[in-house]
């Protein structure tokens, strides 16, 4: 993972060439990446929250 403070503009190059120079580093932040965003796939996200509220209500009873 690559985290830089706001405004760090040297952080910020330097995170830049680790990417440009680190083929495995950035397909290793491409792969999480993706997956990340499809954890957040709508059907995903319906189907948790009908299993939140389903125990809520069953906890309830």
């Amino acid at each position: 993972m690559l985290l830089v403070e706001p405004g760090d503009i040297d952080s910020l190059a330097y995170g830049i060439i680790e990417l440009i120079s680190n083929g495995k580093l950035r397909k290793l932040l491409s792969e999480r990446g993706r997956q990340t965003a499809l954890d957040f796939d709508a059907k995903i996200i319906a189907k948790k929250w009908e299993e939140y509220l389903y125990n809520i209500v069953e906890a309830n009873k």
